[in-house]
C-alpha cells in the first residue's frame, strides 16, 4: 500500500505491543510517521507522568527500522493529522477517546481510514501495556507502591 501512515502516543517501556503496533503500522503504507506525545501532554492524557523522559523514548524509537519520522507533539492532534495528509491513522488500545474521535472526524473528511493495531497479550491473558509491565515489576519485586 502507498501512502502515509500516522501512529501517536507515549511510547514508554518500549515493549513488544510496541514493536508489533510499528510493524503491523508500516506495513499499511510507505511512510510511518510517529507523532510522540511529550512528557506534559503524556502527563496530561495518561494521568502520571512516564517513566523514561521525551529524549529516551525517542532515542528508542530513532532506532526502530519501520519508523520513518517522529514528531514530537504537545498539542492538536487532529490538525497535525491533517497537515500530514495521512492515508491511515492508527489507533492503539490506549488511544484516548476524546482526540480519537476529533482524529476519526478528520480522517473521515479527508477520505483515510482508521486502522486499530493488532492487540499483543500477556501470558496471563492480559493486554500488554507499559501498566502491565510495572505491575509485573512490582509483583516480581514484592513492592506493593504500584497498586
Amino acid at each position: 500500500m502507498n501512502g502515509t501512515v500516522v501512529i501517536c502516543g507515549t511510547f514508554d517501556l518500549y515493549h513488544a505491543g510496541h514493536a508489533s503496533a510499528l510493524k503491523y503500522a508500516k506495513s499499511l503504507g510507505d511512510n510511518l510517521i510517529v507523532l510522540l506525545y511529550d512528557d506534559a501532554f503524556s502527563e496530561e492524557l495518561k494521568g502520571n507522568k512516564p517513566v523514561n523522559p521525551l529524549n529516551f523514548r525517542k532515542a528508542v524509537l530513532d532506532s526502530v527500522k519501520y519508523v520513518d519520522r517522529i514528531i514530537v507533539v504537545a498539542v492538536d492532534l487532529p490538525y497535525i493529522i491533517h497537515a500530514l495528509k495521512a492515508n491511515v491513522l492508527i489507533e492503539g488500545s490506549e488511544t484516548d477517546l476524546g482526540t480519537a474521535l476529533t482524529s476519526r472526524e478528520v480522517m473521515e473528511q479527508s477520505n483515510g481510514e482508521v486502522v486499530k493495531t493488532p492487540v499483543v497479550f500477556t501470558d496471563d491473558g492480559d493486554e500488554l501495556s507499559g501498566s502491565k509491565i510495572m505491575e509485573i515489576i512490582y509483583k516480581q519485586a514484592g513492592c506493593e507502591c504500584g497498586e
